[in-house]
């Protein structure tokens, strides 16, 4: 979603639980779940464990929506659907898409804006769980480093990537958000 500015901190508090999470109890095959959006060439390096997807995420979404919902009996499942459910409340907002995103050392998301309807329209909050001063996101030429356990909502139609020059696995929750009241 277009803001004012390249991105915003949210005066909001994840739940301890989520935040101090131990993500070595994630499989490989857990985090190659999604292969879908390895073939685009923008995601090619990063690995995604879904928590909610939605039926046609690439094109113009509405409320109603189907939605998807993955590895809900796992013990991840009912921390994520707590930061949706608070996100939803904070946006007045259905939650269209909630996943773990992790970049492997050395690895990146190269340069791109979100063009898809349903990325344009939604709010793109990320809540960093696991990362290091070397996993940076740049938009529009500027370098950020996005603190764990900190809100923060992306202007994803500006020009950004992320680059992990650490030595160990990013890992960011990732929710999109859509107004209810557009």
């Amino acid at each position: 979603m277009e803001l004012n500015v390249p991105l915003k901190y949210l005066d909001l508090e994840p739940d301890k639980e989520i935040i101090n999470f131990d993500f070595s109890y994630i499989t490989d095959e857990q985090w190659r779940a999604v292969t879908k959006l390895k073939s685009i060439h923008i995601f090619s390096e990063m690995d995604i464990l879904p928590i909610i997807t939605s039926e046609g995420m690439f094109q113009a979404c509405t409320h109603d929506v189907p939605r998807h919902f993955w590895f809900t009996d796992h013990e991840i499942f009912p921390l994520v659907m707590k930061e949706v459910e608070k996100l939803e409340k904070y946006y007045n907002a259905k939650c269209l898409f909630a996943v773990f995103d992790m970049l492997r050392p050395g690895a990146r998301i190269f340069p791109h804006t979100d063009q898809s309807p349903t990325f344009v329209s939604c709010h793109r909050v990320h809540l960093p769980l696991v990362t290091h001063i070397d996993a940076k996101i740049t938009i529009e030429n500027q370098s950020y480093f996005f603190e764990p356990g900190i809100y923060i909502e992306v202007d994803n139609r500006r020009l950004h990537e992320v680059i992990n020059q650490s030595h160990i696995n990013r890992i960011h929750l990732v929710i999109d958000l859509l107004p209810l009241n557009e």
